[in-house]
C-alpha cells in the first residue's frame, strides 16, 4: 500500500503550502471564505425523505441515474459531510470530482452517495430530533439503503470534521462484521474533550473566533428548524431555553450542546457529551483498512487529540500527519499552477488501491471457482 500512496511516502511527498496562506489559521479561514462556486463542480440526484421510508431526510446521489445507470458492482463513495455541512460543500465536491469522473476521463468511475445531516442543506427536519458527532444510526441506515439499492457494490467511506468522528464510531461499533470495505478520516477531531478545550483556550482566534462562528452556525440551523421545535410536544428541548437561546446575540459549541445535544440525545451535559462522541475509543476497534488524514495546525481540532497510540496498535489503521493544512484546507499548487486540495491525492490513491486489489482478488476467486467446478 506504501507503494502506491505517492503523495504520502513518494520521493516528493508531503503537503507543500501555499506561500500565501502561512499557517493554521489561514488555511482554515480561506476554506471558509474562498470563492469555489465554480470549481469541482457536482451534479447530485436527491432521494426525498418519502423514498428513503422516513428516516433520512435525503442523500444526493452522484452521478444521477438519468446520466449514468448502475453498473453491477460499480465502487460506491460514501460521504458524511462536516458540522451543518452538506453535498454542497467544496471540500466535498474538491475529493469527489476526481472520484466519479469517468475512468476515460481520469477518474476512478465511482458513484457517490452523499449523506446530508438532518436539517443540513435544504433539508426539513420532520421530528424534533437534531443530529450529533456520534449519531450513526442514520450511516447505519443508510448503508443498509446502499447495499440494498447497488447490490454487490463494494461501498468505501469517507467523513469530513464532525462527520469523519461520526463515520469513524461507526466503523468501530461494527467491527468484524462493518459493511463498507475502507474508510477515510479527514480532520477529524477524535477526541471530544481535548478539541473543545482546544478550542476554548488556545488562543483568541480560537476562543472568539471559531467558537463563536461554529456555535453561530448551529444557532442558526436551529433557528431555521425552531417551529418543529417550539410546537412539538415531543420536544425534548425546554421551551423558553430554546427561546432564550435564538434571542441571543452570539453562542458558542457548549451553549449549543448544554442546550440542544444534552437534551436531545439524554447526556448530563456538554462534557458527557463530548467524553462519548469521541472516536478515539473506536480507533483500536477497526478492521478495515482505515486512512486519517490530520493537520497539526488545525485550530479546530487541536495537535493532541489524535489517537496515536491506539494506531499504531492497530494493523488496520494508518494514520498521516501534516505539518500544516489547517481545518479543512490543505490548499498547495497542482503542477499546472492552479489551486488543489492536497488531501484529495492520497485519498485518491488510497481508493484506487484498494478498489485495485480488490477487483484483483475477485478475479482470483472467479478464476479459483472455475477450476473448482473443473
Amino acid at each position: 500500500m506504501q507503494k502506491k500512496l505517492h503523495s504520502v511516502f513518494g520521493p516528493s511527498a508531503g503537503f507543500k503550502s501555499v506561500p500565501w496562506l502561512p499557517n493554521g489559521d489561514a488555511h482554515t479561514i480561506y476554506a471558509s471564505l474562498g470563492n469555489f462556486e465554480l470549481v469541482d463542480r457536482i451534479d447530485y440526484e436527491r432521494y426525498s425523505d418519502s423514498q428513503l421510508r422516513g428516516w433520512l431526510s435525503g442523500l444526493d446521489i452522484s452521478p444521477p441515474s438519468s446520466v449514468k445507470s448502475f453498473q453491477p458492482g460499480e465502487p460506491i463513495i460514501f460521504v458524511t459531510h462536516g458540522l451543518t455541512g452538506g453535498s454542497n460543500e467544496s471540500y466535498v465536491r474538491a475529493v469527489l470530482a476526481p472520484l466519479t469522473a469517468p475512468k476515460e476521463r481520469g477518474g476512478l468511475g465511482m458513484r457517490a452517495v452523499v449523506q446530508n445531516s438532518r436539517g443540513c442543506n435544504r433539508l426539513p427536519i420532520l421530528t424534533p430530533k437534531l443530529y450529533n458527532a456520534c449519531t450513526t444510526d442514520d450511516i447505519r441506515h443508510a448503508v443498509l439503503w446502499i447495499s440494498k439499492t447497488f447490490p454487490g457494490s463494494p461501498i468505501y467511506g469517507i467523513g469530513f470534521s464532525l462527520g469523519s468522528n461520526a463515520i469513524t464510531d461507526y466503523t468501530g461499533e461494527e467491527g468484524d462484521t462493518c459493511p463498507l470495505a475502507a474508510c477515510v478520516s479527514v480532520a477529524n477531531p477524535f477526541d471530544f474533550v481535548a478539541a473543545n478545550k482546544h478550542i476554548e483556550t488556545h488562543s483568541l482566534m480560537t476562543k472568539y473566533v471559531y467558537n463563536y462562528a461554529l456555535g453561530g452556525a448551529l444557532q442558526a440551523l436551529l433557528a431555521r428548524h425552531q417551529r418543529v421545535f417550539l410546537d412539538s410536544p415531543d420536544s425534548l428541548i425546554p421551551h423558553d431555553d430554546l427561546v432564550k437561546y435564538l434571542q441571543a446575540r452570539s453562542v458558542t459549541l457548549r451553549d449549543f450542546d448544554e442546550l440542544a445535544t444534552k437534551n436531545v440525545f439524554g447526556y448530563k451535559d456538554a462534557y458527557d457529551y463530548y467524553a462519548h462522541a469521541s472516536s478515539s475509543r473506536f480507533v483500536e476497534r477497526i478492521r478495515i483498512p482505515y486512512l486519517g488524514l490530520n493537520a497539526l495546525d488545525d485550530p479546530i481540532t487541536g495537535r493532541h487529540t489524535l489517537p496515536e497510540t491506539q494506531a499504531r496498535m492497530n494493523p488496520w489503521v494508518l494514520l498521516v500527519r501534516t505539518k500544516h493544512g489547517g481545518h479543512l484546507g490543505w490548499f498547495e499548487y497542482a503542477p499546472d499552477g492552479s489551486l488543489r486540495r492536497w488531501y484529495v491525492q492520497p485519498v485518491r490513491e488510497w481508493l484506487e488501491a484498494l478498489i485495485e486489489v480488490r477487483n484483483t482478488l475477485c478475479l482470483w476467486e472467479r478464476r479459483r471457482f472455475k477450476i473448482l467446478r473443473l
